[in-house]
């Protein structure tokens, strides 16, 4: 058997099935008389006033995220328009207007499936139904956007400065490096942070108001003055090479020259490896 998929969809008011016989219950939200021949996977859909059982005759393999009895709020079933209801607005031909109820299939489909057709004003996740992942998807409270760092998280040889923005205007930056989750009681960003050595994490969050917060975003930086060692050992071995070739008179010096720039780097571990016991 091969495998059928059911996701994101809304599946209601269905009525009377001529295939099911006469005394038995009809209206079938899915109905499958096939035996064996099919498995299903029916996830992430909106289950509503069906006249009879919301599955018939078989047993998916899987069922996650459905809502059963749950109204998904349509914008004029009669008339068949199938735009989910919004208190932040929904598209009625023309433009968006406003509802006194909001879908509970808006920011409900599979968290896996694209949504980036959807308005800006969406909830990072697909609508369930007709219009998710399209244009005329209907809007959920809006989400401030993820601050960004400059520089880049990473590793520097140097102490850095980092510079925290949110493109949404207005938006309150909350900060830690502790280690903990920002809230809305976190320092605020006003300035860039100095990366103190050797490691700092920042987790950052925007706020503001009317909006959802932003993702919590991390960014790991590492001042690492060892980072560049590689390097210059390699230039110390083609200084070597290089100093074969010099004169004769030249290469005592050159030698003494090398030797205690090793003797130096060498001491100085040492010391930090006394420092540390």
């Amino acid at each position: 058997p091969y495998t059928l998929t059911i996701r994101n969809n809304i599946i209601s008011n269905t009525k009377s099935n001529a295939l099911v016989g006469d005394g038995e219950e009809r209206g079938y939200g899915i109905y499958y008389e096939l035996g064996d021949k099919h498995n299903f996977i029916v996830d992430y859909n909106c289950f509503y006033n069906n006249n009879g059982a919301d599955f018939k005759s078989f047993e998916p393999l899987s069922a996650t995220g459905n809502l059963f009895g749950q109204n998904p709020c349509f914008a004029d079933a009669a008339s068949h328009d199938y735009h989910l209801m919004s208190e932040y607005g929904r598209w009625d031909g023309t433009k968006y207007v406003k509802d006194s109820v909001t879908s509970p299939c808006i920011d409900a489909g599979d968290p896996n499936s694209d949504y980036s057709n959807e308005p800006m004003e969406n909830g990072g996740r697909i609508n369930i139904g007709r219009y998710g992942n399209t244009s005329e998807a209907s809007l959920s409270i809006r989400r401030v956007a993820a601050p960004e760092a400059n520089p880049e998280p990473g590793v520097y040889e140097e102490i850095q400065k980092v510079s925290l923005s949110c493109a949404t205007e207005g938006a309150v930056i909350r900060y830690t490096t502790d280690g903990s989750d920002p809230n809305a009681k976190s320092s605020i960003y006003k300035k860039p942070i100095s990366i103190s050595p050797l490691k700092t994490v920042i987790k950052a969050r925007a706020y503001k108001d009317g909006m959802e917060p932003s993702a919590i975003v991390t960014f790991e930086y590492k001042i690492d003055p060892t980072v560049r060692i590689p390097e210059l050992t390699e230039r110390l071995r083609e200084l070597y090479e290089r100093a074969e070739n010099q004169p004769s008179g030249k290469q005592q010096a050159l030698y003494q020259i090398l030797l205690n720039i090793v003797k130096t780097f060498e001491n100085f571990l040492n010391t930090l490896e006394n420092i540390m016991k």
